[in-house]
């Protein structure tokens, strides 16, 4: 009877982890609709002969708990297989599924337990420079949406911010945060980015 208990509580588990076989790295999952997300933001780092692997940065004292910071390019490549970064779409559905108040930019404002449940850091952005802004004040992930075709106008200055991802960041109230959907004014800035990146399944 002991035996079979044992059993049982060793594939709960395994249904709810992910290996990369690439570096081994094991990833928590969780379902958002009828997709499942790895709950940790991805840490894969591309091998030396790879174009990508200067634009995929491990960033002592930050990587362990936010994971890397990818350019867009690599990020759209960085996911295992059978994944890939969030889309906008599937943002929505994730803002839909979680407990929280509906923003005017697309969002929900959301308690900390809520953000954690879903894995989400804090773990603002970097550069090429690898130097880390924002740590623990916003956090940034990139969408695999076409971010250079979506865009709004702000009606005080008529200029185009395009679409690249997701943030997060604290209200005043501790336990308030706000997720949205992220805009930067033109694709110089967005290609200077090293943003986080969350994986979904296909």
């Amino acid at each position: 009877m002991k035996k079979i208990i044992l059993l049982s509580v060793t594939l709960f588990f395994a249904v709810n982890m992910f290996v990369d076989s690439r570096d081994n790295v094991v990833y928590h999952t969780i379902r958002v609709g009828n997709k499942t997300w790895l709950k940790e933001n991805l840490k894969f780092i591309f091998e030396d002969s790879s174009a990508n692997r200067t634009h995929s940065l491990k960033i002592k004292d930050y990587f362990e708990k936010y994971g890397a910071y990818y350019s867009y390019d690599s990020a759209m490549d960085a996911c295992p297989e059978g994944f890939h970064p969030i889309t906008i779409q599937e943002f929505k559905l994730l803002v839909k599924e979680m407990k929280g108040t509906h923003n005017e930019l697309g969002g929900k404002i959301v308690s900390k337990k809520e953000l954690d449940k879903y894995g989400f850091k804090l773990g603002g952005l970097s550069s090429a420079s690898r130097k880390v802004n924002w740590n623990e004040q916003i956090g940034f992930y990139w969408t695999s949406s076409d971010t250079m075709k979506t865009y709004y106008k702000k009606p005080e200055d008529g200029l185009q911010r395009h679409l690249i991802g997701l943030h997060i960041y604290n209200k005043k109230d501790t336990d308030s945060f706000n997720i949205e959907p992220t805009y930067v004014y033109a694709k110089e800035n967005f290609s200077r980015l090293y943003l986080n990146c969350k994986c979904v399944s296909n």
